[in-house]
């Protein structure tokens, strides 16, 4: 149950909040949130946490193929009709994904590693969840730039669906924050 007080639509990115819809509608309503406010620090059942677990793991896994030079390989972790949207650049379809993330495997010398962090999951259904989080990358092999030092800050919302044994990326939506790439 969302707190009295989620009635009210952000009108600024609070990462303990929902973003507001990327089209300036309001933002998404939770049924359920395995990190609510008014449940932190409280007990949550095994099926919210295998939930929870199975969507990081998603994530996570689509990010470790982009460091491992492959972001091609991300777009088999996404729906077929899903869609990707890097600020104001929207994709729709895994093939398409996949030839968009072609074009930054293109470039051999570019390696990356990707930490994501400040997870929030929210239940929408029975088998759909939101995860907002904050993605940092590291570009490792730019010339001219300093070793670990962030080379792009973003706020991700993915939306994830579980279809029969597994979960699946339906919708990655990233704002990168001013002065990112």
């Amino acid at each position: 149950m969302m707190p009295a007080d989620s009635s009210r639509e952000p009108t600024t990115y609070y990462p303990s909040r929902p973003a507001p819809d990327r089209h300036g509608g309001p933002a998404y309503r939770a049924v359920g949130s395995v990190t609510d406010r008014s449940e932190v620090g409280r007990e949550i059942g095994i099926d919210a946490v295998r939930g929870a677990m199975a969507c990081q793991n998603l994530i996570v896994d689509s990010y470790r193929r982009a460091d491992a030079g492959n972001r091609q390989a991300m777009a088999e972790l996404i729906e077929q009709d899903g869609s990707l949207a890097v600020d104001d650049a929207i994709v729709t379809g895994r093939e398409a994904i996949r030839e968009m993330l072609a074009a930054r495997d293109a470039d051999p010398d570019r390696r990356t590693m990707h930490v994501v962090a400040n997870l929030i999951f929210d239940r929408l259904a029975e088998d759909r969840m939101k995860v907002r989080y904050v993605l940092i990358v590291f570009l490792l092999s730019a010339s001219g730039s300093p070793a670990f030092v962030p080379n792009s800050l973003a706020s991700v919302l993915d939306t994830l669906a579980r279809r029969a044994d597994r979960c699946w990326l339906t919708n990655r939506t990233i704002t990168t924050a001013p002065g990112g790439r």
